[in-house]
């Protein structure tokens, strides 16, 4: 009864937001009567960036100018410029509604930043784009989608010959306009319009991100992952469900719901390597013995993989310890 009840209400959300629209609606901001709002906080922005830079550069010789003329007006910090990389069919296409609902952000932060909107039209053309922009020209890459936009930036960044430089130099950012969200949950971004004024501000935090491999798939090559990587249950999930995105978030419980049912169980080899010491010197495996020591060998799974952030999405949080630049690769197993 209780399965029951709990299909009944996901159903019931279903035909809400069939009718009403994506509950991701819900995010974008009232243009109209945030607009004075927007101004102030942008305006707040600017200031403590203007503050920032004249601690960093010289504020004792700024503090002197500034006491001898009283109309000086020390130099603003230099505007930095962003290619906006757009997915307009990410979570229930609503990317180019939130990015019409954010400019006002944009038009008030006109002098701190320049946004370079560019639109994907295909399948891995996020990835295309990072692999042949010009590095030189840009401080920062706003992706606006879900995760997959961020994971196809980092591959065609890593790409390029110079793209661990690269990725040194020019941030990453994400406005969140996907189904899952889960890198913006894992950096504690709450909306489009705070993610926003995270990138007018020029906040920048290091991100750990994950290198995969696989020996019997020569062709797969090396790929990059900043969220997770997945086996099981959860893959499943994610390829069986792209069918409804229509559904939004909701297509992941429908599918979750649907994997209960029909169980399935892989094989998997789980594979520790001994000579691998973690950031923070927590071994977890010293007690294994022989170079390569492995755990569960030949066992089955319904989900197992390596969490690299904290959120899987905006609403699942299975790895509450992990941080986003700790060093290391949570690993999950569901046997």
């Amino acid at each position: 009864f209780e399965m029951i009840f709990v299909l009944t209400w996901q159903l019931a959300r279903l035909f809400g937001s069939v009718i009403v629209g994506s509950n991701a609606k819900k995010r974008l901001i009232p243009t109209e009567e945030s607009f004075h709002f927007t101004e102030r906080k942008i305006e707040a922005l600017r200031l403590h960036r203007l503050l920032s830079h004249c601690c960093q550069h010289g504020s004792e010789e700024i503090i002197q100018k500034a006491l001898k003329n009283v109309t000086f007006i020390p130099e603003a910090p230099t505007k930095r410029k962003a290619l906006c990389i757009i997915n307009p069919r990410s979570g229930n296409s609503d990317a180019n509604n939130i990015m019409e609902d954010l400019q006002p952000f944009i038009k008030a932060s006109s002098d701190l930043i320049e946004f370079q909107l560019i639109q994907t039209t295909h399948a891995f053309h996020a990835k295309e784009i990072a692999g042949e922009f010009n590095d030189e020209e840009f401080d920062v890459i706003v992706c606006v989608g879900g995760d997959g936009i961020p994971y196809e930036v980092v591959n065609g960044i890593m790409g390029r010959e110079n793209g661990k430089e690269i990725l040194q130099r020019v941030a990453i950012a994400i406005i969140p306009a996907g189904t899952g969200n889960g890198i913006t949950a894992s950096l504690g971004i709450q909306s489009p319009q705070d993610s926003m004024l995270r990138i007018i501000h020029g906040n920048v935090k290091l991100f750990d991100v994950m290198l995969i491999t696989q020996e019997n798939n020569a062709d797969l090559g090396t790929i990059y992952s900043l969220l997770q990587v997945s086996y099981g249950m959860m893959s499943d999930i994610d390829f069986e469900s792209e069918g409804i995105r229509f559904c939004g978030d909701l297509r992941f419980t429908m599918v979750a719901f649907f994997r209960l049912i029909f169980l399935r169980k892989y094989p998997v080899d789980i594979f520790f390597r001994k000579d691998v010491v973690p950031p923070n010197k927590t071994v977890v495996w010293t007690e294994l013995e022989g170079e390569e020591s492995n755990i569960h060998l030949d066992t089955k799974t319904v989900w197992c993989g390596g969490m690299n952030t904290s959120w899987l999405a905006s609403d699942f949080n299975c790895a509450p310890s992990a941080r986003i630049d700790d060093g290391l690769i949570h690993f999950l197993h569901l046997p």
